[in-house]
């Protein structure tokens, strides 16, 4: 690379060293410059330039760095558009970034002209957010110093992106003779929603004695229904003698650590109960400050378990207090600009589970097969589903099967549909919402779950839904609502499916909605069919009507 000054008429084609103001406007450093450049500094007085020529072998610096990017770039991380010498990466996804420091320490220890910057260790990134950059210190840099950077990097995999997972929660809190704890009560609420930053989902709250047979019962019980355990206890826990600790060892579990060195949050007992994880929380969590709890969430959620080092290692960076506000702003916003076109969000892919399995009992017979205009109700609700928005359709019978499968025959969706029947279906919506989610096909990125008797939807109806589950990347559940009231049908992130499966009884999932506020999303809608089934002969009556 040599740099040398240049009469301003003969630089046409060159590269501008400076940048240099005229009064149409800048012309950055860095440009090849053009006949119209020349003209505007000619006609500023500009005569003299310094430009830079590229030597045999030299890469411009955003050449250079948008090389670099792609050898790290992954399926967890997008490019951005280079310039002045610096490529972006950007996570695709939000989650926990996880870095390989050592590989990172390496690569720019190689040479000053090519650095490598990234956020910390363990931060929580936002989907669009920076979290790296290549910069090209010099103009231009030799292409074999690119390709020992390369070497050095050896298929490496500097800079990842772990998503978080739906990890289901227990919350155990504990009381004494005298008092009783409300149920959710504002700790609850606040819990939930830490929880459902971090990607985990509240999947039950239970209570018990503050006592160590109370506790030991319930966590024998709770252990097998989810994979981390929260306890709040209604006395601080002092000591591995406090009642607590004796409660998970005596319920077959071991203590990791109990005391860490972070502020605050340091009274925090980790443990582990067969493959379940135990957190006994301290007093501090029951504020939004960050705290301890937020430094093990993120990683838990990203499927990273502690081990006996890693929380003896918290200690760097663990002082808290004095640090953002709320667990909610530790969080930068995504602040990517040129996310080049061929990076863009994947379209969805969304499948539909139709429930169809039901005894009508307040019908008197399967309203399902009811013929309305000449058509049996059920294939009036499968209406909704045309179009090519929907990539496949599951539907769960269980009452009259051979009659439904009959009644479906003529549809047009009939060759689309997987039919699965429910032998089980007299114990409630969730036995067949459980059997469906089993039978669905992979690789999707949402569900919709539909009532059978819901024949006054539409397609129309139904891409409004999908349109706003789009819009925001299939991160939350969308519910539509009619005049203030939620209906169906409901659209569900696929990461939450796993949990969908510990529904119980005719309330489906809703739990997660209940105990979940943040992860949901209503649409108002001018459609009352979401508000509208059919479950007595009076209503379908007003409907022919």
């Amino acid at each position: 690379m040599q740099r040398f000054e240049q009469p301003t008429k003969a630089a046409v084609g060159e590269f501008l060293a400076h940048t240099l103001k005229t009064p149409q406007g800048v012309i950055k450093k860095g440009r090849q410059l053009q006949q119209q450049d020349i003209n505007r500094l000619i006609a500023a007085g500009i005569e003299q330039i310094q430009i830079i020529r590229l030597s045999t072998g030299d890469l411009h610096e955003n050449s250079a760095a948008i090389r670099l990017a792609n050898e790290i770039k992954n399926r967890d991380l997008l490019i951005d558009q280079a310039e002045a010498g610096r490529c972006n990466l950007i996570a695709s996804q939000r989650g926990l970034l996880q870095l390989d420091e050592a590989v990172i320490h390496d690569l720019n220890s190689l040479h000053e002209s090519i650095t490598l910057a990234t956020l910390p260790h363990w931060s929580v990134v936002e989907q669009g957010q920076v979290v790296a950059c290549i910069k090209i210190i010099p103009f231009a840099v030799d292409a074999a110093l690119c390709d020992q950077w390369i070497t050095r990097l050896d298929e490496a995999a500097p800079v990842k992106v772990q998503p978080f997972n739906a990890l289901p929660v227990a919350l155990l809190r504990t009381h004494s003779h005298e008092t009783s704890i409300q149920t959710g009560d504002k700790f609850e609420q606040l819990t939930a929603r830490r929880l459902a930053y971090y990607g985990c989902v509240l999947t039950e709250t239970e209570q018990c004695l503050h006592s160590e047979a109370a506790i030991t019962k319930k966590l024998e019980t709770l252990k097998s229904r989810c994979n981390l355990i929260l306890l709040a206890g209604h006395s601080v826990t002092l000591d591995r003698e406090d009642v607590v600790p004796r409660a998970l060892q005596q319920a077959g579990g071991k203590i990791l650590r109990f005391g860490l060195p972070v502020e605050p949050g340091n009274m925090l007992l980790y443990g582990t109960l067969d493959n379940t994880t135990l957190i006994n929380l301290p007093g501090c969590a029951k504020s939004p400050a960050l705290n301890g709890l937020d430094l093990l969430l993120p990683r838990l959620a990203a499927g990273i378990p502690f081990t006996q080092d890693d929380l003896s290692q918290l200690g760097i960076g663990g002082l808290l207090r004095h640090q953002r506000g709320e667990f909610t702003q530790q969080s930068l916003r995504p602040v990517a600009k040129n996310i080049l076109p061929t990076e863009s969000a994947k379209q969805l892919n969304i499948t539909a589970l139709v429930l169809a399995a039901g005894r009508s009992k307040r019908m008197g017979c399967n309203k399902l097969l009811i013929p309305l205009n000449g058509r049996p109700m059920i294939q009036h609700t499968l209406d909704a589903l045309s179009g090519d928005a929907i990539s496949s359709i599951t539907l769960v019978t269980g009452h009259q099967p051979e009659q439904l499968n009959n009644a479906l025959h003529n549809h047009s969706l009939f060759p689309q549909l997987r039919i699965i029947q429910n032998p089980d279906y007299a114990n409630g919506l969730a036995s067949s919402l459980r059997l469906g989610l089993k039978h669905l096909p992979a690789n999707r990125d949402g569900l919709l779950v539909m009532l059978g008797d819901m024949p006054q939807l539409t397609p129309e109806l139904i891409e409004q839904l999908l349109a706003r589950f789009r819009e925001l990347n299939g991160e939350k559940i969308i519910i539509p609502c009619y005049q203030g009231k939620r209906g169906n049908p409901r659209l569900w992130p696929a990461r939450l499916i796993p949990l969908m499966t510990l529904a119980q009884g005719d309330r489906g999932a809703d739990f997660l909605i209940r105990q979940n506020p943040s992860w949901v999303e209503e649409i108002v809608v001018d459609d009352p069919a979401v508000i509208h089934d059919f479950d007595t002969p009076e209503a379908v009556a007003q409907w022919k009507a």
